[in-house]
């Protein structure tokens, strides 16, 4: 992975971060130095201190990333957030639109950028699931529980946690987040198919306007990470002309 210094965010491309959230106490202290006075009070809020490190990792490092894409001092930044909840930079001091979306899942967070274009982003660590057909007929659409139950037993749980990630990644691009209907849109899911939207209801003109890919979230954490047995799934999608993905 390159050093944030050598990064420059061209309106084609998007840039892919992936953090390991477990970090050794000097990569703590020295991202806790990032944070402003209500990310340090909110820190202080966690009640056991692995939680309180892993908040402190990843707003630190959201800080140097954005920071390095502003060209600005990650200590200057004003975080906000949307009425859906979807975070944005208040006082972007250098005006380069830059737009971004993140996502975590126990010691792994992903984040997404962007020059002037929405983009989301989700991850999920693939684990048991008994209630997932259940999940998936109260919010997936008619289409992709037809998908979901044609798939042999032993592939539905992975495939399941794809379609999630995948429709997650869409509704935080739109800013709506889980307020938007997942069962209004379908996706792909099936093993081997490629991510994409693959209908929206009342909107044909809406396919055409995103781009969807899936990730593996594994490619750029640390080695014992690899060890463990679960695995995990992310998903991005982006609002392009014509756009690249660099990891």
């Amino acid at each position: 992975m390159p050093s944030p210094s050598a990064l420059s965010l061209s309106p084609d491309r998007v840039h892919l971060w992936r953090v390991c959230l477990n970090q050794p106490e000097p990569v703590v202290r020295r991202l806790a130095a990032l944070l402003s006075v209500d990310e340090k009070r909110r820190s202080e809020t966690y009640r056991f201190a692995h939680d309180r490190d892993r908040y402190i990792v990843g707003r630190g490092a959201l800080r140097a990333i954005t920071g390095t894409h502003l060209n600005c001092s990650p200590r200057r930044l004003v975080f906000s957030y949307t009425e859906y909840g979807k975070p944005y930079v208040a006082n972007n001091i250098n005006a380069v639109d830059v737009r971004f979306n993140l996502a975590h899942s126990k010691d792994v967070a992903v984040m997404a950028f962007t020059r002037g274009r929405e983009v989301g982003i989700d991850l999920e660590f693939i684990q048991p699931m008994p209630d997932a057909m259940q999940i998936a007929e109260r919010y997936f659409s008619a289409a992709e529980n037809r998908v979901l139950a044609a798939l042999p037993a032993k592939e539905r749980q992975e495939a399941f946690f794809r379609c999630w990630t995948r429709k997650e990644a869409y509704v935080k691009a739109l800013g709506e987040g889980l307020s938007h209907p997942l069962d209004q849109f379908q996706v792909s899911l099936a093993p081997q198919v490629p991510a994409r939207l693959v209908e929206v209801e009342g909107s044909l003109a809406e396919l055409a306007r995103w781009s969807m890919t899936s990730f593996d979230p594994a490619a750029a954490i640390s080695p014992q990470w690899w060890l463990r047995p679960d695995g995990a799934t992310g998903a991005l999608a982006v609002r392009p002309d014509r756009i690249c993905h660099d990891r």
